[in-house]
């Protein structure tokens, strides 16, 4: 029986590299998908805001309304406002719920929910 040879360094090397690109490729394509379908998102986040944000309206105090808005919310919020933490959001919306609801409940304002952060 032969006994096969060890392969070479050049072989793998050349496959090593047609898998990097071939994955590059896929991330490429991904990220396309990814930005299409964030736009679509973005729209239907808005929406689904004005809704948490008018059933959170129905608590009185501020601080509760920052703790009820669930953490997956917080992000979302954080994100469309374009904030870094959902802990600075919780906090915004505890501060000042007048403005952040009022805000939110327009056509979510980003300019000037960054003059009051």
């Amino acid at each position: 029986m032969r006994v096969k040879p060890a392969r070479s360094k050049r072989v793998r090397v050349a496959r090593s590299r047609r898998v990097r690109t071939a994955r590059s490729k896929r991330v490429r394509i991904e990220r396309r998908m990814r930005v299409r379908t964030a736009r679509s998102k973005r729209v239907s986040t808005a929406r689904s805001m004005r809704k948490i944000i008018a059933r959170s309206m129905r608590v009185r105090t501020a601080r509760s309304i920052g703790m009820r808005i669930a953490r997956s919310m917080r992000v979302r919020i954080a994100r469309s406002f374009r904030v870094k933490s959902a802990r600075i959001v919780r906090v915004i919306i505890a501060r000042n719920v007048g403005e952040i609801i009022k805000e939110s409940i327009g056509a979510i304002n980003k300019r000037n929910l960054r003059v009051m952060i």
